[in-house]
């Protein structure tokens, strides 16, 4: 992942915690960006779009992670 894509997902993230309510600090952002390395830049947007529409709880990389669309049908 580029520099670029990280930093926007940095502010993504921070966008998404701030609208669930969660408490989340730059450097709690960055490790949650390293956390999602695995997945495409597209993915994790597309994921962080879900979790605004849908999420009850506080943002977390499980969340996220969970909102992956990875081929696999959902439950």
């Amino acid at each position: 992942m580029e520099k670029s894509e990280k930093e926007r997902l940095i502010d993504m993230i921070a966008i998404t915690a701030q609208i669930s309510s969660t408490n989340l600090t730059p450097e709690a952002a960055m490790v949650m960006v390293e956390d999602l390395e695995d997945y495409s830049f597209s993915q994790i947007m597309d994921a962080l779009k879900r979790c605004r529409r849908t999420l009850k709880g506080p943002l977390t990389p499980q969340a996220i992670i969970s909102r992956i669309d990875d081929g696999r049908p959902g439950p």
